[in-house]
């Protein structure tokens, strides 16, 4: 098994957040991408200001959505599912991440998605981790550290047949 990389896939990818210069990202929005990460004020803004559109759209993955709504982004969120619904010539698949399901989380899974399967391993103490999944926990101190770690983990994974989902504390 080989490791691909975004670059070896092609896709043109866009990091949008705000901090960040405004004018850059909408020229690249502008020139098209594949695939955005976005914060959800800086997404409205775009979407206020008509530079993203979400007729092609295939896949919305909400991360830390248990986060966003503590944070005050519920009306963002929801006018983004509402723009997404709008416009998407098909109903894109969507996928929300949360650490706890608060009753809004839930609510906006039923509004926006089909065929809504929720699945709680906090309260669901018959589900059980597959014994394929191992868990690794790292401390890291610099961003030499980060570099060797992953690709440590990759190489092990990758020469297991196995796959890798890294979670970060915080972008630094």
């Amino acid at each position: 098994m080989s490791i691909v990389t975004v670059s070896e896939w092609k896709l043109r990818t866009l990091a949008v957040y705000g901090g960040d210069g405004m004018a850059r990202q909408m020229d690249q929005l502008k020139r098209g991408v594949d695939v955005v990460v976005a914060t959800p004020g800086r997404l409205v803004d775009f979407i206020n200001r008509g530079v993203i559109n979400f007729k092609d759209l295939k896949i919305l993955i909400l991360d830390e959505a248990d986060e966003m709504l503590k944070q005050g982004f519920k009306e963002e969120i929801e006018k983004i599912f509402r723009k997404v619904t709008d416009q998407a010539h098909r109903k894109p698949q969507t996928l929300l991440f949360s650490a706890t399901i608060p009753q809004w989380l839930d609510s906006i899974s039923r509004d926006y998605q089909t065929d809504c399967e929720i699945i709680d391993r906090v309260r669901n103490t018959n589900l059980e981790i597959p014994t394929t999944i191992k868990h690794y926990k790292y401390f890291i101190r610099g961003p030499d550290e980060v570099a060797q770690t992953v690709r440590k983990l990759c190489n092990e994974m990758a020469s297991l047949d196995g796959r890798v989902i890294i979670f970060c504390e915080t972008k630094r």
